[in-house]
């Protein structure tokens, strides 16, 4: 997993460099706490955003959290959401290239990412009390006690059916490493 992680960071620094402007389009991914939580767990999912940035894809946009209430590290109780731009329709490189994106490939790109999080969210949630609205577009779900409601996993089976993935609400798949570099590799412009 780790290795898988350490590809896809090298993948994304070699487009990141080339990619201009972006081109985003479609619904926005929001991340809602249900209930106001303590001022540590909302630090620590703020920390896991601004890390997971650095991370991200070369075009759309990062998760960011934000409290609705006071400061992160005031100590208060407070309700976090978080949002994103995780479709791309186009983007611009360097040459001043324009290039589209396939809905399809667009469509995985997304299903990484949105796995990816709702993954870590769920594995949070095992060790906590906290529920997570997550939408999509007219999309909604939820994510607590580790587990990912049917709206969620419909959300992800969704993304990875427009993607040409099979999946099931009981089977989610992965996408490989080599399937995401090949992806990636098509939009990094080195030709």
């Amino acid at each position: 997993m780790r290795k898988n992680l350490l590809l896809f960071a090298l993948l994304l620094t070699a487009c990141r460099a080339r990619v201009q402007h972006v081109v985003t389009d479609g619904p926005h991914l929001t991340i809602k706490s249900r209930d106001a939580i303590s001022d540590a767990i909302a630090r620590s999912y703020t920390s896991y955003a601004d890390e997971e940035s650095r991370n991200h894809a070369p075009w759309g946009e990062a998760l960011h959290f934000h409290p609705t209430k006071g400061q992160i590290g005031d100590g208060e109780p407070k309700e976090l959401w978080g949002d994103a731009r995780v479709f791309v329709v186009a983007y611009e490189n360097e040459k001043k290239a324009y290039r589209e994106i396939p809905k399809a490939e667009d469509a995985l790109l997304v299903f990484d990412q949105l796995k990816h999080t709702f993954e870590w969210i769920a594995a949070r949630t095992s060790q906590e009390e906290t529920v997570w609205l997550v939408t999509l577009g007219t999309a909604s779900g939820s994510i607590s006690h580790g587990l990912l409601d049917e709206g969620a996993r419909t959300m992800l089976v969704s993304l990875a059916h427009q993607g040409g993935l099979e999946a099931t609400n009981e089977r989610i798949p992965e996408i490989s490493t080599e399937h995401r570099a090949r992806i990636m590799e098509r939009f990094s412009d080195r030709h």
